[in-house]
């Protein structure tokens, strides 16, 4: 994962200290594809780095019903991933 090497940086800086990957696949969406990366301290989630594959420049929709010309249809379904992380 190329974005690891930033993600270290802000990691050190949150002394989140441990590190566990994950894969898209599990997560709300019309097939996502990708995997990402959770950075703890000893306590609590740190931050979540997420590297989304096959998407270009769409926002990641993730639903069949959604339409336009920067809006994927396939993949994560990102709004309801961040109200998932955030809750």
């Amino acid at each position: 994962m190329d974005f690891v090497v930033n993600a270290q940086a802000l990691a050190q800086i949150y002394a989140a200290t441990k590190t566990e990957d994950f894969s898209l696949s599990n997560y709300p969406g019309v097939r996502p594809r990708g995997e990402g990366r959770l950075f703890l301290d000893e306590t609590a989630l740190r931050m979540r780095v997420v590297e989304h594959l096959l998407l270009g420049d769409s926002w990641p929709a993730g639903d069949i019903e959604a339409r336009g010309p920067f809006i994927s249809s396939r993949g994560l379904n990102f709004p309801a991933y961040i109200a998932q992380f955030l809750s």
